[in-house]
């Protein structure tokens, strides 16, 4: 008799358990779904620091030796060239900008046939030619979050000039400006680059360096 009744409490309290279990994983669900929905770039799904495995590493190592990289980099350089000459480029796919604080570029990658792969490794190549000037990597993170119907991510490198320029002032040397590069993907499919350098101009700190030094160590 009591070895009976252990097994329909013991039955019960599984029971109730499974119930309660269920009930937890149903809501976790709904909150999720809920999260996905009100996803945004300030509140996105996910939020992680950019990594990458050896194999995207060796395979980024192949990639700047390939006739891809030297097409996109020509291409870069070709655009930039008109915009100096004319005050815009031909293709409509790249814009420039061009004010007092701020200068740089934005590529249209949904119009150009480059892969997630190859755009994420031009993006990483801008990040590596920045570091080469003696740059620190301030943030280097990747948001996903939804935008309408689609799985958008956001992927940035926030670089900033080394810190012992910061013993020697003010006024401060600010090399280039401080520098964002960002590659935003829909679905994972390549969308949006932009490369900008952003500079103080008060008392604080020195003049900047010319942009174009900047796009010149870019380009080779």
């Amino acid at each position: 008799m009591v070895d009976k009744l252990f097994i329909v409490y013991t039955s019960i309290a599984k029971e109730k358990f499974n119930l309660f279990y269920m009930a937890d994983i149903w809501q976790y669900f709904q909150n999720l779904f809920q999260k996905v929905e009100h996803s945004s770039k300030n509140q996105p799904i996910l939020h992680d620091s950019i990594e990458r495995s050896v194999e995207e590493l060796v395979a980024y190592e192949q990639w700047k030796g390939l006739m891809v990289k030297k097409q996109l980099m020509n291409w870069l350089e070709m655009e930039y060239a008109n915009f100096l000459r004319d005050g815009q480029p031909i293709d409509k796919n790249i814009v420039f900008l061009d004010t007092i604080s701020s200068k740089g570029f934005a590529i249209h990658f949904s119009q150009l046939r480059y892969n997630s792969t190859q755009t994420n490794q031009f993006f990483d190549y801008l990040k590596e030619k920045v570091l080469a000037l003696n740059y620190k990597t301030y943030s280097a993170d990747i948001k996903t979050y939804t935008k309408g119907k689609a799985v958008e991510s956001l992927a940035k490198y926030y670089l900033k000039p080394p810190l012992k320029n910061m013993l020697d002032g003010p006024p401060f040397q600010q090399e280039f400006g401080n520098i964002s590069i960002e590659l935003i993907c829909q679905n994972d499919l390549p969308l949006l680059l932009k490369f900008s350098a952003t500079v103080y101009n008060d008392r604080s700190y020195l003049p900047s360096k010319h942009f174009g030094a900047l796009m010149q160590h870019l380009l080779t």
